[in-house]
């Protein structure tokens, strides 16, 4: 029996129903890391706002990026993210590509919540150096 996740994150969406999920990259690093677990709200188009860490739909795959940019076009929403890691955008996004916002990070078995309290202002932090983290990043992957 095989499980498509996809689809099971989409249908706790479509239900009103927090998920928490593993993560398996390093795009947002260092606020999320590979095998850190991100706690998942499902939550209204109107709620979102620049800066917010948001879980998307990217063909059969899941990706936590940064909410980087919202245009409104005359059939609704296009929505700009980006890996803090990445120095270029994402593909635009469609609102029915959206899954969830991410509310919480848990990291060596402590939850912090990125909506709120110092773990917050760290993860807007890394949102607004994320041009300098994305020349690190790239250095780093050069293998010196």
């Amino acid at each position: 029996m095989s499980i498509n996740y996809l689809k099971l994150a989409e249908d706790l969406r479509d239900n009103n129903i927090n998920m928490k999920i593993y993560v398996i990259g390093s795009s947002m690093s260092p606020i999320l890391r590979k095998g850190n677990k991100i706690y998942v709200e499902p939550v209204e188009i109107s709620d979102l706002s620049v800066g917010d860490i948001v879980l998307y739909r990217r063909g059969e795959n899941m990706v936590a990026h940064r909410l980087v940019g919202i245009e409104q076009k005359n059939n609704g929403f296009i929505f700009l993210t980006k890996g803090d890691t990445f120095s270029s955008e994402d593909e635009p996004l469609r609102e029915k590509d959206i899954i969830g916002r991410v509310y919480a990070v848990e990291k060596r078995g402590i939850t912090l919540n990125i909506r709120k309290g110092l773990f917050s202002v760290l993860s807007r932090l890394a949102y607004s150096t994320s041009s300098f983290t994305s020349v690190l990043y790239s250095i780093r992957r050069w293998n010196f």
